[in-house]
């Protein structure tokens, strides 16, 4: 059976919680923060349909984290963005046992894809605006995150005097004086599979207001480029090579309105070979190419 569920992909419930740490951290704890994001390991039942009582939060969310509060650089917090979805190192993407699967606080988005084996981060925005790795962004989430729980990079925090219980309780509380939730929106699968089916259920909420996008995986594709010796060869020659560069990290930046367009699930990784103005010197190039990567 598929893996489907908040601990692979983002649902309503985790996203709940995730705007309850940053209401929380602004109007209780004081500390506006530009997002917030929760893991779904923590997140252990569903919300009822009809009337929500705190026994049903108690149960949802059972461990009782602390909220806290950090300052980190764009850097740090796309790394964490990044171990959500893949390990760090490479190779299988997210484990349905792990848990590691965050959940991020209206305006902010994610979207990543698989580029071969590995999990990449595609693209993040932030209050509307792209992460820029040397910004420092004021965050919320919970302690054990905070402290590199699931294998995230660990970061100074502020813990703000309530857990996740109370948070989220607080929240509905205020939100039912402005306006009511809808119960029905916040179904979760605790075990993060379903047995009974063979599809996992289709999303519902259209891709403008989702905060996790899954794109395309990218092929991972060698290219062979063929250029005369930088020694010999003339400055036009040189310049022909460095075009043919641009013109493959223009073709793999997928988002900035360049060859967006061409060979969208693709990524070029260029090998370079400098061949001299010789006879028979084309070929020879040519034939350790094919060597290489013969696919």
């Amino acid at each position: 059976a598929p893996v489907c569920g908040c601990w692979v992909s983002e649902c309503a419930a985790n996203n709940l919680v995730a705007d309850a740490l940053q209401w929380y951290a602004a109007e209780i704890g004081g500390h506006p923060v530009d997002v917030a994001y929760h893991n779904a390991g923590a997140v252990r039942a569903d919300l009822p349909a009809g009337a929500i009582r705190k026994e049903h939060v108690l149960k949802m969310l059972p461990f009782l984290d602390d909220v806290v509060v950090a300052d980190i650089s764009g850097t740090t917090l796309r790394s964490i963005i990044k171990r959500s979805v893949g390990i760090a190192d490479g190779g299988a993407s997210v484990h349905p046992e792990d848990g590691r699967f965050l959940s991020y606080s209206a305006g902010t988005r994610v979207a990543w894809s698989y580029r071969g084996d590995e999990a990449v981060i595609d693209w993040v925005t932030v209050g509307g605006e792209r992460l820029r790795d040397d910004e420092t962004y004021s965050v919320a989430t919970i302690g054990w995150i905070a402290q590199g729980g699931n294998g995230f990079e660990a970061v100074e925090f502020v813990a703000l005097g309530a857990n996740t219980y109370e948070a989220v309780s607080m929240y509905l509380e205020a939100r039912h004086l402005e306006t009511p939730l809808d119960p029905s929106a916040y179904a979760f699968r605790a075990s993060g599979s379903d047995a009974a089916s063979e599809t996992c259920p289709p999303v519902v909420q259209p891709e403008a207001a989702r905060r996790v996008i899954q794109l395309p995986g990218k092929h991972v594709l060698a290219l062979p480029i063929f250029c005369e010796d930088t020694v010999t060869g003339d400055v036009h020659s040189r310049e022909a090579c460095d075009f043919a560069l641009h013109a493959v990290d223009a073709i793999n930046n997928k988002d900035d309105g360049f060859f967006d367009e061409l060979l969208p699930n693709v990524i070029l990784v260029p090998h370079v070979y400098v061949m001299p103005c010789s006879q028979g010197a084309g070929a020879e190039q040519f034939r350790r190419a094919v060597a290489a990567h013969p696919t």
